[in-house]
């Protein structure tokens, strides 16, 4: 047997024929060996069916016959566009297909079939990196050479982000012209950080790694910085019920739960913390009597009392289980106090939903609200976001701070007793980083790590060491270097970098935890070695760094936590 190659135009395609040619004595082998009778082609396969080439390069191809004993093997190659791909046999069952450097962008279909054209399998090309689909000629380098890459970069160089995050890299390839743009991605350590072929970056756990991109003929690559962290702990607190998201990413609550504010699907208040089985969550908040939690995807889940719409799915009903914010996407933030929630997307801009009684929307007068509406008076600039009971407050991206809703006592910090519906500037706050707001005052950290309060100030919550209201903003004595700040309804909690907790402000309910119930016009520092903290309506919780939750104050209805709803005036450990 001897095998020919006859090359032949048919209706437009150019086909190579393997025809074999046998003499009588070969004649056994058209039969199967056992039955002596013909066997005919059930099947073929081609491998690779899809592939991606770029001008000049070459693709092996194989054909699969079936049934394997088939008598008649004899196949046919051919290409439906010549000019974008040829096709040439090398062997019975294989082929190459060579991309011509003159290969326009776009797509070429390679076709196996047997002699008769009963059977077939394609492989679709797609050709890109030459010139463009108008012939030829077209394309930034005429069609006709190929385009060396000169450089790649990759953004962000650097990036921060959670264990069980991910962050996505962009690589760029230089000249936008270049013929082979592809690229490959590799990490330094895959047991801190992995990376996907679409530059997609997962934090495994903590520690730092290098995200290598290399362009495909080896010669340039850039570099990205990534550190894994341990996500933090989060604590939030509301009236009477607190919230707690631990680093291994499970939600706690406890408390009071006639509302359904602890999520666990019932109103059965629990004085010990019971996991919830919300995942995915990335920072909570409280407000009185409902909750919310912020998703890695960037929605925003509520439940709890709904009677003015806070929990903003549209209704006015309770839920005891979460449920979605209706149309939020892209979130960043949330904050949450008495009846009302807020939200602070990726743009800048602020969304309010809730009670709007006293203007705590900030949209003006009006109706409360039970789906976001944007606050339109703060454009996109806003950094961070507070919310007192009755009260709004936003963070700029120029360090300075607005107000709006209920102004009895101050507590928009504008100089006037005047409530105001949209947000207007706070007097003679700079470099803030974050805000919250308590019953009727507020507090403001600034990025020196030193505290001002303004607002009522009948319990010294505004720790300026008096007892007087206070109309603007004036300095927390005692504490600095602090991080974070939380405010109950008349008292305040800092934490500092060193992880000192200061306390001031009312001691009614022992929620300063020292044993006493004196308060406290000026900041006493309570305890060292502090994780995370949030004040309640009249209670705290804590984490310390070594990993314990401990909470003291009002204990109604087991809001500290402790198995007992007996009030603590210092503070008793926690078990989640």
């Amino acid at each position: 047997m001897k095998k020919i190659f006859i090359k032949h135009r048919i209706s437009g395609y150019y086909i190579l024929m393997a025809v074999m040619v046998m003499t009588l004595t070969a004649c056994p082998l058209l039969f199967d060996e056992e039955t002596d009778k013909h066997v005919s082609v059930s099947g073929i396969m081609l491998n690779p069916s899809t592939a991606d080439l770029t001008p000049g390069s070459t693709l092996d191809l194989t054909a699969t016959i079936e049934p394997a004993k088939a008598t008649d093997r004899s196949i046919v190659w051919y290409s439906n566009n010549i000019a974008r791909a040829t096709i040439a046999s090398t062997g019975a069952l294989t082929a190459k297909v060579t991309i011509p450097a003159s290969a326009t962008d776009g797509e070429v279909i390679i076709t196996v079939s047997t002699v008769d054209g009963d059977r077939r399998a394609d492989c679709r090309i797609t050709v890109s990196g030459g010139g463009n689909n108008g012939g030829n000629n077209g394309g930034n380098n005429g069609g006709n050479s190929k385009v060396a890459v000169t450089k790649v970069t990759v953004e962000p160089s650097s990036a921060k982000l959670n264990i069980g995050e991910t962050v996505p890299l962009k690589a760029t390839v230089e000249p936008t012209n270049a013929t082979d743009k592809t690229v490959a991605w590799s990490t330094s350590d895959a047991s801190i950080a992995t990376v996907n072929s679409a530059g997609v970056v997962t934090g495994v756990k903590a520690g730092n790694a290098t995200i290598t991109v290399t362009t495909n003929d080896g010669g340039h690559k850039a570099t990205c910085q990534i550190t894994v962290t341990q996500p933090e702990v989060m604590l939030a607190a509301g009236f009477t019920h607190s919230l707690a998201l631990k680093a291994d990413g499970t939600l706690w609550a406890w408390g009071f739960n006639e509302d359904g504010e602890l999520g666990t699907g019932n109103t059965t208040d629990r004085a010990t913390p019971v996991k919830l089985s919300l995942t995915g969550v990335k920072a909570i908040a409280a407000g009185y009597t409902h909750s919310l939690a912020l998703m890695n995807d960037g929605t925003v889940r509520a439940w709890g009392k709904n009677n003015m719409g806070q929990l903003g799915d549209g209704s006015n009903t309770n839920r005891n289980a979460p449920v979605q914010v209706s149309g939020l996407t892209n979130v960043k933030a949330i904050a949450a106090a008495g009846d009302f929630s807020l939200a602070l997307k990726n743009d800048g801009t602020v969304w309010a939903w809730g009670r709007n009684g006293s203007g705590e929307l900030g949209i003006g007068s009006g109706a409360n609200r039970n789906t976001p509406v944007q606050i339109t008076g703060l454009s996109n600039q806003v950094v961070a976001i507070g919310a007192g009971v009755y009260h709004g407050l936003a963070v700029m991206n120029d360090g300075t701070a607005r107000s709006w809703g209920a102004n009895p006592n101050g507590e928009l910090g504008n100089g006037t007793q005047t409530w105001t519906y949209t947000p207007g500037p706070v007097s003679s706050i700079s470099g803030a980083s974050a805000i919250t707001g308590g019953l009727n005052h507020s507090i403001a950290l600034l990025s020196s790590g030193q505290v001002r309060a303004w607002g009522r100030n009948d319990y010294g919550q505004l720790g300026d060491g008096t007892k007087v209201n206070k109309l603007t903003p004036v300095s927390v004595l005692s504490i600095t270097g602090a991080k974070a700040i939380s405010t109950g309804e008349y008292h305040a909690v800092a934490l500092t970098t060193g992880g000192d907790l200061w306390v001031w402000g009312s001691n009614m309910y022992a929620q300063l935890g020292d044993g006493s119930s004196n308060d406290r016009p000026t900041p006493y520092k309570l305890l060292t070695g502090i994780g995370a903290m949030a004040a309640g309506g009249h209670h705290v919780v804590i984490y310390k760094t070594n990993g314990e939750f401990w909470a003291w104050g009002r204990n109604t209805y087991g809001q500290v936590g402790d198995g007992s709803t007996q009030t603590r005036n210092s503070p008793v450990k926690i078990t989640l």
